[in-house]
């Protein structure tokens, strides 16, 4: 496949010459205006791209966006990554998930990613009150250098689905009509589920967990700071912050994800519980000396429903990220909808913006189609996001569905796991093709739009100040064939192959710059 790679950006001039590439022999390439000396090395992952920089939301030209330390945007694409995650046992024989291992961090390299979202639970940070786990924060630490070693960012997501294991459906209970026993959800410990509730009420609607009447009881308790449940949920996210540092490669943290809404005024008591959490993080942050990172912010389950989302006044925090999970197409459902609503509530409160989960299925050719629009008009709004999910195991409680249940001969998400085998069968090409098509991984200054195709991609951006001192455009281009750059007002470009495909950087010498990749 031959990508074609277009960045045109308009800025005001500068006397910044941006660190520019070097060849293989160490020499600098610098072409005439109009014609560009490209020289191509065989390099590793990790040798592709430069140490990864703190992330951080700024404002660039009324815009807030994610920019790196040097000062290009950053986009943030991946995929979520339940390996760390506390899933509950649905199948006597299939576990729910695994641990991380190499083969998949170099897997999302070579499909261009440049972020994980590593999903971890509240359960296995704190499995008895008071009592953290310091080999389960060391794992999410060995992760996070593991996805740094890719050059791969992470957003460390406290991540829940229906609220936790010990809600699940007591043996033999009988649901009634049109309702399903629970396998349990994943999140909240035990410890912190103070509900009494029938075991009824553990039944939910089909494939609709978070719907029964003991998650909602379990929620109502949380915002309620019941037994000071907020402020242990806001102390474990203390616990991670001070683990992890000022690792360069955390861009943020998700403080929540997907809360069910429940009593009375969930807004309001929501936002208690995210003000708290972000105190807690902050608070770590300036401890351990780590940067103020952007803060994810997730709408409540119910979203895009009015309502679903927290105060507007949360905090006075210049790092507000809104990260909504997009619904699946169908039914009235409309995910590009939902996006550009998110762009502009985001946008009026000064917020960033960031897809937290968008999924397709694709075996259903209607379904992909929707993925890819979900993902021109990402593109068009030039925010990332974080395909869900990386990988869905035979024994995960998705798979299962129901207590007793055998999951279907293939699992589908990212990549595709064979049942009842339980074996990774790699990328779906449907996916892939939409998953890792050519774009900019960072650019200077302001991206104001991508447009494109798999095989094509348009970008153009603004800058309104200086040249940033790390200037060079960087580009993902997928598949074996050799790009073909021109362009002028750059001061070289060099090719490097990686497995999956090809980075492609500029550096940009004078405004306004254009780099053409064929």
């Amino acid at each position: 496949m031959v990508a074609a790679i277009v960045l045109i950006t308009a800025v005001a001039c500068s006397d910044d010459d941006g660190g520019k590439p070097e060849a293989a022999d160490g020499a600098t390439e610098r072409p005439t205006r109009g014609s560009i000396t490209v020289d191509a090395e065989e390099r590793t992952p990790a040798g592709a791209l430069p140490e990864l920089t703190a992330v951080r939301l700024d404002e660039v030209g009324g815009a807030r966006i994610l920019v790196d330390s040097t000062g290009r945007q950053v986009l943030l694409n991946g995929a979520s990554y339940n390996a760390l995650a506390d899933l509950p046992t649905a199948h006597a024989a299939l576990p729910p998930n695994r641990a991380p291992t190499a083969d998949d961090w170099d897997a999302m390299a070579a499909l261009g990613f440049d972020v994980v979202r590593l999903e971890v639970s509240w359960s296995a940070l704190e499995p008895e009150r008071g009592r953290y786990d310091d080999a389960y924060l060391a794992s999410i630490r060995d992760a996070v250098d593991e996805a740094a070693a890719r050059r791969l960012y992470v957003v460390v997501a406290m991540h829940q689905e229906a609220w936790g294991p010990a809600v699940a459906s007591p043996p033999d209970t009988v649901c009634p009509e049109g309702t399903q026993a629970a396998l349990g959800g994943n999140g909240a410990p035990a410890w912190a589920t103070l509900v009494e509730v029938a075991p009824v009420a553990t039944c939910h609607l089909p494939g609709a967990p978070e719907t029964a009447p003991a998650v909602s009881a379990a929620f109502a308790a949380l915002y309620e700071d019941r037994d000071g449940l907020r402020g242990a949920y806001a102390g474990a996210w203390r616990r991670v912050v001070a683990a992890l540092g000022d690792h360069p490669a955390v861009a943020g943290y998700q403080l929540a994800t997907a809360p069910v809404p429940a009593g009375p005024d969930p807004a309001a008591r929501y936002t208690d519980l995210l003000r708290a959490s972000l105190g807690e993080v902050r608070a770590a942050e300036a401890e351990v000396g780590a940067p103020r990172r952007p803060v994810f912010v997730s709408p409540m389950a119910n979203h895009p429903a009015a309502g679903s989302l927290p105060e507007a006044a949360l905090a006075l925090d210049d790092q507000l990220v809104l990260a909504p999970d997009l619904p699946a197409a169908g039914a009235g459902r409309d995910p590009v909808g939902v996006l550009r609503a998110a762009a502009d509530e985001a946008r009026s409160r000064g917020w960033g913006l960031w897809v937290a989960g968008y999924d397709a299925d694709p075996t259903d050719e209607a379904s992909v189609d929707a993925l890819a629009a979900v993902s021109s008009a990402m593109d068009a709004l030039s925010v990332g996001g974080a395909f869900d999910e990386w990988r869905r195991w035979c024994g995960d409680p998705e798979s299962i569905v129901v207590p007793g249940a055998q999951p279907a001969e293939e699992q589908h998400e990212a990549t595709d796991v064979l049942c009842p085998d339980d074996v990774g069968a790699g990328a779906d090409p449907r996916l892939e093709a939409i998953l890792a098509r050519p774009r900019p991984r960072a650019a200077p200054g302001r991206i104001t739009t991508v447009s494109g195709s798999t095989d094509r991609v348009a970008v153009s951006g603004a800058i309104d100040d200086d040249l940033a001192a790390g200037s060079d455009v960087v580009l993902w281009v997928p598949g074996s064939a050799r790009p073909r750059p021109a362009g002028d007002t750059v001061d070289g470009v060099v090719l490097t192959r990686v497995p999956g495909g090809w980075y492609v950087l500029a550096a940009v010498t004078e405004s306004p710059y254009t780099v053409e990749v064929r």
